[in-house]
């Protein structure tokens, strides 16, 4: 399964999109409750703008999510991954609701999870992933003319994730001034 999802990101690199969709699957198929495949595949469909498919693909990641958070599983991270792209895919769609209903679940699943490490033993950022998930919903209450929410957002993200640099002139422009 690595084999074909590592083919799959050098295919994408050399613009064979198709080929690397191909490897994305076959390494999903070979290996299909582990989460970073399903989210690798769901990605290439998004920059595809493909959103159907890459929310039918986050769907069945987040049904393995489940499992995941009642084991406490290593690889729960990635279900932060899951909920952001299942979010990007429903805007692209342009159903917005149901984003901001993803991106929220991120928020969610930030505060009930104890600290996170990686693969390596490096501790997740998570307020780096919340300010992520909520410079997201900003942006949707923005182009939905919800100045208010928006700014909510907006601080919170900052708050959470202080290299987001072009917040405060985003929440600027939004007070009016």
């Amino acid at each position: 399964a690595l084999y074909h999802n590592e083919k799959a990101k050098t295919l994408w690199q050399l613009n064979r999109r198709e080929d690397s969709v191909a490897e994305f699957i076959k390494a999903k198929d070979l290996h299909p409750t582990d989460i970073s495949f399903h989210n690798d595949l769901g990605k290439a469909m998004i920059m595809l703008s493909r959103y159907d498919d890459a929310i039918r693909e986050m769907e069945g990641a987040v049904l393995l999510g489940g499992d995941y958070i009642r084991r406490s599983h290593p690889d729960l991270a990635y279900l932060f991954d899951t909920y952001m792209l299942l979010g990007e895919g429903y805007k692209g769609k342009g159903e917005t609701e149901r984003s901001l209903k993803a991106y929220g679940e991120v928020v969610r699943l930030l505060s009930i999870t104890p600290p996170l490490s990686d693969k390596d033993g490096n501790p997740i950022d998570k307020n780096r992933i919340e300010g992520m998930a909520r410079l997201r919903m900003g942006e949707i209450h923005q182009s939905k003319g919800d100045k208010g929410l928006a700014i909510q957002e907006f601080k919170k993200a900052f708050e959470m994730n202080r290299s987001l640099k072009d917040i405060p002139a985003r929440i600027e422009e939004l007070a009016g001034g």
